[in-house]
Protein backbone atom coordinates (compact mmCIF):
# COMPACT_ATOMS: atom_id res chain seq x y z
CA UNK A 1 0.00 0.00 0.00
CA UNK A 2 1.06 3.19 -1.09
CA UNK A 3 2.02 5.57 2.25
CA UNK A 4 -0.68 8.56 2.63
CA UNK A 5 0.46 11.94 4.62
CA UNK A 6 -2.05 14.45 6.18
CA UNK A 7 -0.58 17.31 7.42
CA UNK A 8 -2.74 20.48 9.19
CA UNK A 9 -1.26 23.35 10.50
CA UNK A 10 -4.18 25.80 12.09
CA UNK A 11 -3.85 29.07 14.04
CA UNK A 12 -6.80 28.90 17.00
CA UNK A 13 -8.19 31.22 18.68
CA UNK A 14 -10.63 31.27 21.51
CA UNK A 15 -13.89 30.31 21.18
CA UNK A 16 -17.48 31.30 22.54
CA UNK A 17 -20.90 29.69 21.94
CA UNK A 18 -22.12 31.90 19.64
CA UNK A 19 -19.09 32.47 17.31
CA UNK A 20 -19.64 30.76 13.82
CA UNK A 21 -16.19 29.37 12.92
CA UNK A 22 -15.04 29.23 9.43
CA UNK A 23 -11.29 27.31 7.74
CA UNK A 24 -10.39 28.21 4.86
CA UNK A 25 -7.27 27.27 2.45
CA UNK A 26 -7.35 26.13 -1.09
CA UNK A 27 -8.92 23.44 -1.47
CA UNK A 28 -11.13 23.19 1.75
CA UNK A 29 -13.25 24.77 3.13
CA UNK A 30 -15.06 24.16 6.55
CA UNK A 31 -17.93 26.08 7.90
CA UNK A 32 -19.59 25.65 11.14
CA UNK A 33 -23.71 24.95 10.86
CA UNK A 34 -25.85 26.43 13.62
CA UNK A 35 -24.30 28.90 14.37
CA UNK A 36 -26.59 31.72 14.81
CA UNK A 37 -29.47 29.66 13.16
CA UNK A 38 -33.37 29.77 14.73
CA UNK A 39 -35.79 27.31 14.16
CA UNK A 40 -39.11 28.97 13.19
CA UNK A 41 -41.62 27.67 15.44
CA UNK A 42 -44.18 25.56 13.80
CA UNK A 43 -43.88 23.14 11.15
CA UNK A 44 -44.88 23.91 7.07
CA UNK A 45 -46.67 20.99 5.83
CA UNK A 46 -44.42 19.89 3.67
CA UNK A 47 -40.31 20.67 2.92
CA UNK A 48 -40.11 24.23 2.02
CA UNK A 49 -39.32 24.70 -2.16
CA UNK A 50 -39.91 28.02 -2.14
CA UNK A 51 -39.82 31.64 0.43
CA UNK A 52 -40.83 35.17 -0.05
CA UNK A 53 -40.65 37.70 2.88
CA UNK A 54 -42.21 41.04 2.62
CA UNK A 55 -40.69 41.87 6.28
CA UNK A 56 -40.11 39.71 9.43
CA UNK A 57 -43.36 39.25 10.44
CA UNK A 58 -44.82 38.05 7.09
CA UNK A 59 -43.35 35.63 4.69
CA UNK A 60 -44.71 32.87 2.70
CA UNK A 61 -43.50 29.30 1.71
CA UNK A 62 -44.16 27.07 -0.89
CA UNK A 63 -44.69 23.29 0.57
CA UNK A 64 -47.17 21.73 -1.79
CA UNK A 65 -49.30 24.55 -0.29
CA UNK A 66 -48.64 27.72 1.04
CA UNK A 67 -47.89 28.80 5.05
CA UNK A 68 -47.33 32.11 6.01
CA UNK A 69 -45.37 33.14 9.15
CA UNK A 70 -46.85 35.99 11.40
CA UNK A 71 -43.85 36.58 13.32
CA UNK A 72 -44.70 33.79 15.95
CA UNK A 73 -45.91 30.58 13.94
CA UNK A 74 -46.56 28.86 10.45
CA UNK A 75 -50.18 28.48 9.59
CA UNK A 76 -51.64 27.14 6.50
CA UNK A 77 -52.78 29.82 4.14
CA UNK A 78 -56.65 29.00 2.54
CA UNK A 79 -55.85 28.95 -0.83
CA UNK A 80 -58.51 27.28 -3.37
CA UNK A 81 -58.33 23.86 -4.65
CA UNK A 82 -55.89 23.44 -7.59
CA UNK A 83 -55.62 19.65 -8.30
CA UNK A 84 -52.06 19.77 -7.33
CA UNK A 85 -49.53 20.66 -5.31
CA UNK A 86 -48.23 24.44 -5.40
CA UNK A 87 -45.11 23.92 -7.62
CA UNK A 88 -44.22 28.08 -8.13
CA UNK A 89 -45.03 31.07 -5.65
CA UNK A 90 -43.98 34.60 -6.75
CA UNK A 91 -45.20 38.02 -5.25
CA UNK A 92 -45.08 42.31 -6.39
CA UNK A 93 -46.33 42.71 -3.08
CA UNK A 94 -48.37 41.16 -0.24
CA UNK A 95 -50.92 41.98 -1.94
CA UNK A 96 -50.59 40.57 -5.07
CA UNK A 97 -48.86 37.14 -4.95
CA UNK A 98 -49.31 34.31 -7.45
CA UNK A 99 -49.06 30.68 -6.31
CA UNK A 100 -49.35 27.88 -9.73
CA UNK A 101 -49.93 24.59 -9.71
CA UNK A 102 -49.52 22.02 -12.40
CA UNK A 103 -53.44 22.55 -13.30
CA UNK A 104 -54.42 25.40 -12.04
CA UNK A 105 -53.46 28.87 -10.13
CA UNK A 106 -54.29 31.17 -7.25
CA UNK A 107 -53.99 34.67 -7.15
CA UNK A 108 -53.96 36.69 -3.63
CA UNK A 109 -55.07 40.39 -3.56
CA UNK A 110 -54.48 41.17 -0.10
CA UNK A 111 -58.15 40.21 0.85
CA UNK A 112 -58.24 36.54 -0.48
CA UNK A 113 -57.33 33.66 -2.80
CA UNK A 114 -59.07 33.17 -6.37
CA UNK A 115 -58.92 30.39 -8.53
CA UNK A 116 -57.93 30.98 -11.97
CA UNK A 117 -57.41 27.85 -14.50
CA UNK A 118 -55.01 27.55 -17.66
CA UNK A 119 -56.03 27.76 -21.05
CA UNK A 120 -55.42 24.24 -21.60
CA UNK A 121 -56.53 24.53 -25.59
CA UNK A 122 -55.45 21.89 -27.46
CA UNK A 123 -53.09 20.31 -25.06
CA UNK A 124 -54.17 16.79 -23.20
CA UNK A 125 -51.60 17.36 -20.32
CA UNK A 126 -49.86 20.43 -18.99
CA UNK A 127 -47.83 21.05 -15.53
CA UNK A 128 -46.65 24.72 -14.75
CA UNK A 129 -43.69 24.69 -12.72
CA UNK A 130 -42.95 28.73 -11.72
CA UNK A 131 -44.74 31.95 -12.01
CA UNK A 132 -43.64 35.88 -12.02
CA UNK A 133 -45.55 38.96 -12.11
CA UNK A 134 -44.42 41.04 -14.99
CA UNK A 135 -46.24 44.27 -14.38
CA UNK A 136 -49.38 45.78 -12.04
CA UNK A 137 -51.38 43.45 -14.64
CA UNK A 138 -49.68 40.67 -16.30
CA UNK A 139 -47.43 37.88 -15.39
CA UNK A 140 -46.31 34.37 -16.38
CA UNK A 141 -46.16 30.86 -16.25
CA UNK A 142 -44.22 28.14 -17.39
CA UNK A 143 -43.82 24.55 -17.60
CA UNK A 144 -44.33 22.13 -20.29
CA UNK A 145 -47.14 20.48 -21.69
CA UNK A 146 -47.15 16.42 -23.59
CA UNK A 147 -48.69 15.55 -27.00
CA UNK A 148 -49.46 12.29 -28.67
CA UNK A 149 -50.88 11.09 -25.27
CA UNK A 150 -52.40 7.44 -25.63
CA UNK A 151 -50.77 5.78 -22.78
CA UNK A 152 -49.79 7.18 -19.29
CA UNK A 153 -45.85 8.08 -19.79
CA UNK A 154 -46.27 8.58 -23.51
CA UNK A 155 -45.88 11.75 -25.60
CA UNK A 156 -42.80 13.77 -25.33
CA UNK A 157 -42.38 17.18 -22.90
CA UNK A 158 -42.60 20.27 -24.88
CA UNK A 159 -41.62 23.93 -23.31
CA UNK A 160 -45.41 26.15 -22.34
CA UNK A 161 -46.01 29.10 -21.01
CA UNK A 162 -48.89 31.19 -20.22
CA UNK A 163 -49.34 34.68 -19.62
CA UNK A 164 -52.12 36.63 -17.28
CA UNK A 165 -53.74 39.70 -19.28
CA UNK A 166 -55.21 40.80 -15.91
CA UNK A 167 -58.37 38.52 -16.57
CA UNK A 168 -57.28 35.52 -17.67
CA UNK A 169 -54.49 33.08 -18.82
CA UNK A 170 -53.66 32.22 -22.51
CA UNK A 171 -50.86 30.35 -23.90
CA UNK A 172 -48.19 31.85 -25.73
CA UNK A 173 -46.32 30.51 -28.60
CA UNK A 174 -42.76 29.90 -27.59
CA UNK A 175 -40.07 29.61 -30.39
CA UNK A 176 -38.30 26.63 -31.51
CA UNK A 177 -35.67 25.91 -29.09
CA UNK A 178 -33.32 24.15 -32.16
CA UNK A 179 -33.51 21.12 -30.35
CA UNK A 180 -33.15 16.92 -31.86
CA UNK A 181 -36.45 15.34 -33.15
CA UNK A 182 -38.14 14.03 -30.25
CA UNK A 183 -36.49 15.78 -27.26
CA UNK A 184 -37.83 16.42 -24.13
CA UNK A 185 -37.84 19.94 -22.99
CA UNK A 186 -39.47 21.75 -20.23
CA UNK A 187 -39.10 25.65 -18.39
CA UNK A 188 -38.41 25.39 -14.89
CA UNK A 189 -38.35 28.88 -13.27
CA UNK A 190 -39.47 32.63 -14.26
CA UNK A 191 -38.56 35.82 -13.26
CA UNK A 192 -39.45 39.34 -14.47
CA UNK A 193 -37.12 42.27 -14.65
CA UNK A 194 -39.82 44.71 -15.13
CA UNK A 195 -41.14 46.36 -18.28
CA UNK A 196 -43.15 43.38 -18.99
CA UNK A 197 -39.66 41.40 -19.64
CA UNK A 198 -38.22 38.37 -18.62
CA UNK A 199 -35.85 35.71 -18.12
CA UNK A 200 -37.13 31.60 -18.42
CA UNK A 201 -35.16 28.72 -17.67
CA UNK A 202 -35.05 24.87 -17.98
CA UNK A 203 -33.52 21.99 -19.68
CA UNK A 204 -33.42 19.43 -22.59
CA UNK A 205 -32.87 16.13 -22.84
CA UNK A 206 -32.67 13.59 -25.29
CA UNK A 207 -30.94 9.78 -26.17
CA UNK A 208 -28.57 9.56 -23.33
CA UNK A 209 -27.55 13.08 -23.52
CA UNK A 210 -28.01 14.47 -19.61
CA UNK A 211 -29.50 18.29 -20.35
CA UNK A 212 -29.15 20.88 -22.04
CA UNK A 213 -29.17 24.46 -20.74
CA UNK A 214 -32.32 26.35 -21.85
CA UNK A 215 -31.78 30.19 -21.29
CA UNK A 216 -34.80 31.98 -22.74
CA UNK A 217 -35.15 36.37 -22.50
CA UNK A 218 -38.97 37.86 -23.70
CA UNK A 219 -39.08 41.49 -24.10
CA UNK A 220 -42.58 41.74 -23.87
CA UNK A 221 -43.67 41.10 -27.61
CA UNK A 222 -40.59 38.50 -28.86
CA UNK A 223 -38.25 35.76 -27.46
CA UNK A 224 -34.84 34.58 -27.73
CA UNK A 225 -32.51 32.19 -26.81
CA UNK A 226 -29.64 32.40 -25.13
CA UNK A 227 -26.23 30.01 -24.53
CA UNK A 228 -24.70 29.90 -20.97
CA UNK A 229 -21.76 27.97 -21.73
CA UNK A 230 -22.25 25.14 -20.23
CA UNK A 231 -24.69 21.70 -20.35
CA UNK A 232 -26.99 21.76 -17.78
CA UNK A 233 -30.42 21.58 -16.25
CA UNK A 234 -31.76 25.27 -14.70
CA UNK A 235 -34.23 25.35 -12.24
CA UNK A 236 -33.43 28.36 -10.16
CA UNK A 237 -33.36 32.06 -11.77
CA UNK A 238 -33.72 35.55 -9.51
CA UNK A 239 -33.45 38.64 -11.45
CA UNK A 240 -32.36 41.60 -8.70
CA UNK A 241 -31.96 44.37 -11.23
CA UNK A 242 -32.27 44.38 -14.93
CA UNK A 243 -28.33 44.06 -14.77
CA UNK A 244 -28.00 41.73 -12.05
CA UNK A 245 -29.47 38.31 -12.72
CA UNK A 246 -28.39 35.03 -11.65
CA UNK A 247 -29.55 31.27 -13.04
CA UNK A 248 -28.41 27.87 -11.49
CA UNK A 249 -28.90 24.31 -11.49
CA UNK A 250 -26.74 21.23 -12.04
CA UNK A 251 -24.53 19.52 -14.70
CA UNK A 252 -23.85 15.93 -14.96
CA UNK A 253 -20.21 14.88 -15.02
CA UNK A 254 -18.91 11.29 -14.87
CA UNK A 255 -22.78 10.40 -13.41
CA UNK A 256 -22.79 12.83 -10.79
CA UNK A 257 -24.85 15.91 -10.16
CA UNK A 258 -22.90 18.95 -9.67
CA UNK A 259 -23.97 22.55 -9.21
CA UNK A 260 -23.49 25.42 -12.14
CA UNK A 261 -24.51 29.02 -11.93
CA UNK A 262 -23.88 31.83 -14.40
CA UNK A 263 -24.75 35.53 -13.65
CA UNK A 264 -25.91 38.17 -16.18
CA UNK A 265 -24.45 42.01 -15.86
CA UNK A 266 -26.81 43.37 -18.59
CA UNK A 267 -24.32 42.93 -21.22
CA UNK A 268 -23.20 39.26 -20.94
CA UNK A 269 -23.60 36.00 -18.68
CA UNK A 270 -20.67 34.49 -16.84
CA UNK A 271 -20.18 31.14 -15.75
CA UNK A 272 -18.91 31.12 -12.22
CA UNK A 273 -16.75 28.46 -11.11
CA UNK A 274 -18.33 24.82 -10.22
CA UNK A 275 -18.82 24.42 -6.83
CA UNK A 276 -17.60 20.83 -5.41
CA UNK A 277 -20.97 20.10 -3.81
CA UNK A 278 -21.56 16.29 -4.73
CA UNK A 279 -25.22 15.45 -6.02
CA UNK A 280 -26.22 19.01 -5.74
CA UNK A 281 -27.29 21.85 -7.90
CA UNK A 282 -28.23 25.50 -6.78
CA UNK A 283 -31.95 25.73 -5.94
CA UNK A 284 -32.84 29.13 -4.97
CA UNK A 285 -30.57 32.90 -4.91
CA UNK A 286 -31.00 35.78 -2.76
CA UNK A 287 -29.49 39.24 -1.52
CA UNK A 288 -29.14 41.10 1.17
CA UNK A 289 -29.51 45.08 1.72
CA UNK A 290 -25.73 45.15 2.18
CA UNK A 291 -25.57 43.73 -1.11
CA UNK A 292 -24.41 40.18 -0.25
CA UNK A 293 -25.65 37.24 -2.80
CA UNK A 294 -26.17 33.82 -1.30
CA UNK A 295 -27.77 30.95 -2.56
CA UNK A 296 -28.46 27.37 -1.19
CA UNK A 297 -27.93 23.95 -3.12
CA UNK A 298 -29.37 20.65 -2.69
CA UNK A 299 -30.92 17.50 -3.55
CA UNK A 300 -32.09 18.67 -7.30
CA UNK A 301 -34.09 15.93 -8.23
CA UNK A 302 -35.83 15.23 -4.75
CA UNK A 303 -39.51 13.43 -4.52
CA UNK A 304 -40.83 15.32 -1.65
CA UNK A 305 -42.23 11.95 -0.03
CA UNK A 306 -38.97 10.49 0.31
CA UNK A 307 -35.46 11.06 2.18
CA UNK A 308 -32.73 13.34 1.02
CA UNK A 309 -30.11 11.95 -0.77
CA UNK A 310 -27.73 14.49 -2.14
CA UNK A 311 -25.66 17.23 -0.05
CA UNK A 312 -26.74 20.97 1.03
CA UNK A 313 -24.46 23.85 1.44
CA UNK A 314 -25.36 27.69 2.05
CA UNK A 315 -22.95 29.82 -0.40
CA UNK A 316 -22.34 33.29 -0.74
CA UNK A 317 -20.75 34.90 -3.85
CA UNK A 318 -17.74 36.54 -2.27
CA UNK A 319 -14.09 37.49 -4.12
CA UNK A 320 -15.87 36.17 -7.66
CA UNK A 321 -15.96 32.76 -5.70
CA UNK A 322 -18.82 30.60 -3.79
CA UNK A 323 -17.64 30.10 -0.61
CA UNK A 324 -19.54 28.10 2.20
CA UNK A 325 -21.19 29.56 4.96
CA UNK A 326 -22.92 28.64 8.38
CA UNK A 327 -26.25 26.86 8.06
CA UNK A 328 -28.55 25.20 10.13
CA UNK A 329 -28.07 21.38 10.57
CA UNK A 330 -30.43 19.90 8.19
CA UNK A 331 -30.95 16.98 5.44
CA UNK A 332 -31.63 19.27 2.66
CA UNK A 333 -31.96 22.96 1.83
CA UNK A 334 -34.27 24.01 -0.95
CA UNK A 335 -34.95 27.56 -0.41
CA UNK A 336 -33.66 31.11 0.86
CA UNK A 337 -34.45 34.62 0.85
CA UNK A 338 -33.70 37.96 2.55
CA UNK A 339 -36.14 39.92 4.78
CA UNK A 340 -36.35 43.48 2.47
CA UNK A 341 -34.23 45.92 3.70
CA UNK A 342 -31.84 43.80 6.37
CA UNK A 343 -29.06 41.16 6.17
CA UNK A 344 -31.85 38.59 8.44
CA UNK A 345 -31.80 35.12 6.10
CA UNK A 346 -34.47 32.92 6.09
CA UNK A 347 -33.88 29.19 4.71
CA UNK A 348 -36.03 26.58 4.07
CA UNK A 349 -35.84 22.71 3.75
CA UNK A 350 -35.54 19.39 5.84
CA UNK A 351 -34.46 19.59 9.21
CA UNK A 352 -31.84 16.40 10.55
CA UNK A 353 -34.56 14.07 11.22
CA UNK A 354 -35.54 14.96 7.42
CA UNK A 355 -39.13 16.74 9.04
CA UNK A 356 -40.21 20.20 7.17
CA UNK A 357 -38.36 23.31 8.67
CA UNK A 358 -37.13 26.35 8.12
CA UNK A 359 -34.83 29.27 9.89
CA UNK A 360 -33.78 32.14 10.39
CA UNK A 361 -30.84 34.20 11.20
CA UNK A 362 -30.32 37.65 12.22
CA UNK A 363 -27.57 39.57 10.50
CA UNK A 364 -26.21 40.61 14.37
CA UNK A 365 -24.94 36.81 14.10
CA UNK A 366 -23.50 36.81 10.56
CA UNK A 367 -20.13 38.56 11.89
CA UNK A 368 -16.52 37.55 10.95
CA UNK A 369 -15.30 34.06 11.93
CA UNK A 370 -12.61 34.45 14.75
CA UNK A 371 -10.00 32.37 12.78
CA UNK A 372 -9.29 30.72 9.54
CA UNK A 373 -7.30 28.02 8.47
CA UNK A 374 -4.98 30.05 5.77
CA UNK A 375 -1.82 27.80 6.78
CA UNK A 376 -3.88 24.44 6.17
CA UNK A 377 -1.45 22.18 4.02
CA UNK A 378 -2.80 19.13 2.83
CA UNK A 379 -0.80 16.18 0.85
CA UNK A 380 -2.30 13.06 -0.20
CA UNK A 381 -3.03 10.71 -3.30
CA UNK A 382 -6.58 9.95 -3.14
CA UNK A 383 -7.89 12.06 0.24
CA UNK A 384 -10.07 10.68 2.98
CA UNK A 385 -13.11 11.99 5.31
CA UNK A 386 -12.28 12.48 8.15
CA UNK A 387 -13.10 14.38 11.87
CA UNK A 388 -11.10 16.74 13.91
CA UNK A 389 -12.13 17.86 17.45
CA UNK A 390 -11.39 20.72 19.23
CA UNK A 391 -11.94 20.61 23.49
CA UNK A 392 -11.96 24.45 24.68
CA UNK A 393 -9.22 26.62 22.58
CA UNK A 394 -6.30 24.56 23.76
CA UNK A 395 -6.20 21.24 22.92
CA UNK A 396 -7.28 19.66 19.70
CA UNK A 397 -8.42 15.77 18.67
CA UNK A 398 -7.87 14.41 15.28
CA UNK A 399 -10.18 11.05 14.17
CA UNK A 400 -9.74 9.16 10.82
CA UNK A 401 -12.99 7.93 9.66
CA UNK A 402 -11.47 5.98 6.75
CA UNK A 403 -12.98 2.77 7.88
CA UNK A 404 -11.62 1.43 11.27
CA UNK A 405 -11.45 4.61 13.18
CA UNK A 406 -7.76 4.31 14.93
CA UNK A 407 -7.69 4.00 18.61
CA UNK A 408 -6.60 6.79 21.31
CA UNK A 409 -2.27 6.88 20.89
CA UNK A 410 -2.30 5.22 17.81
CA UNK A 411 1.36 5.43 16.35
CA UNK A 412 0.19 6.71 13.17
CA UNK A 413 -1.03 10.23 14.91
CA UNK A 414 1.28 12.93 15.54
CA UNK A 415 -0.21 15.46 17.86
CA UNK A 416 1.78 18.62 18.71
CA UNK A 417 1.78 21.94 20.18
CA UNK A 418 3.89 24.36 17.88
CA UNK A 419 3.43 27.55 19.18
CA UNK A 420 0.58 28.93 21.67
CA UNK A 421 -2.57 28.01 19.86
CA UNK A 422 -0.82 26.61 16.95
CA UNK A 423 -1.32 22.97 15.96
CA UNK A 424 0.05 20.48 13.67
CA UNK A 425 -1.63 17.55 13.44
CA UNK A 426 -0.31 14.87 10.98
CA UNK A 427 -1.71 11.56 10.22
CA UNK A 428 0.44 9.17 8.42
CA UNK A 429 -1.20 5.83 6.56
CA UNK A 430 1.24 2.91 6.72
CA UNK A 431 1.80 -0.67 5.06
CA UNK A 432 -0.74 -2.97 7.31
CA UNK A 433 -2.74 -0.22 8.13
CA UNK A 434 -6.26 -1.18 9.47
CA UNK A 435 -7.76 1.66 8.17
CA UNK A 436 -9.14 0.67 4.35
CA UNK A 437 -7.68 2.15 1.16
CA UNK A 438 -10.15 4.48 -0.18
CA UNK A 439 -9.90 4.99 -4.23
CA UNK A 440 -10.86 8.25 -5.71
CA UNK A 441 -12.11 9.98 -2.24
CA UNK A 442 -11.37 13.66 -4.49
CA UNK A 443 -14.17 16.47 -3.43
CA UNK A 444 -15.62 14.64 -0.35
CA UNK A 445 -17.64 15.76 2.20
CA UNK A 446 -15.67 16.55 5.30
CA UNK A 447 -17.49 16.52 8.90
CA UNK A 448 -15.89 17.76 12.22
CA UNK A 449 -17.33 18.91 15.31
CA UNK A 450 -16.01 21.63 18.38
CA UNK A 451 -16.62 21.05 21.69
CA UNK A 452 -17.29 24.39 23.16
CA UNK A 453 -16.50 24.79 27.33
CA UNK A 454 -20.39 25.07 27.74
CA UNK A 455 -20.70 22.45 26.50
CA UNK A 456 -21.66 23.71 23.08
CA UNK A 457 -21.16 21.36 20.02
CA UNK A 458 -20.78 22.74 16.53
CA UNK A 459 -20.45 20.64 13.64
CA UNK A 460 -17.95 21.64 10.76
CA UNK A 461 -18.67 20.65 7.53
CA UNK A 462 -16.23 21.04 4.26
CA UNK A 463 -15.38 19.61 1.02
CA UNK A 464 -11.59 18.62 -0.12
CA UNK A 465 -9.81 18.14 -3.28
CA UNK A 466 -6.35 16.93 -4.44
CA UNK A 467 -4.23 19.80 -4.42
CA UNK A 468 -1.17 20.09 -7.07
Amino acid sequence: MRKKLLALLLPAALLTGTTAVLLTSPGLTFAAPDAGWQRMEGTPWLPVEQLIAFDENNILAADRSVSKWDGAKWTAEPLPELDSAVSGLAARGPSDVWAVGQSASAHFNGRGWTRYDYDRTGQFQQAMHAVAPLSASRAMAVGWYQDNIKLPGDGRRIPAVQLWNGTGWTQATVPDLGLPRGADAALLGVAGTGQNEAWVVGGSWWAEHDGDALLLYYDGQSWRRIQVGFAATLNAVTAFAPDDVWVGGFSVRDGTQIPVAAHWDGTRWTPTETVDVPESGFKSFTRTASGEVLAVTGDYLIDPWRKSGGHTELLAWKDNRWQRQAKPASRGLNAITAVPGSDTLIVGGRDADDQPAAWSLGAGHRESPPFAGEQLKISYDNGFEFSLKFTGADRMHWTVLAGQDPAEGDERIVHRKLADQVYELRWVERDGTSVRQVQNWKNRTVTAEITLPEPQTLRLHGTFSVLG
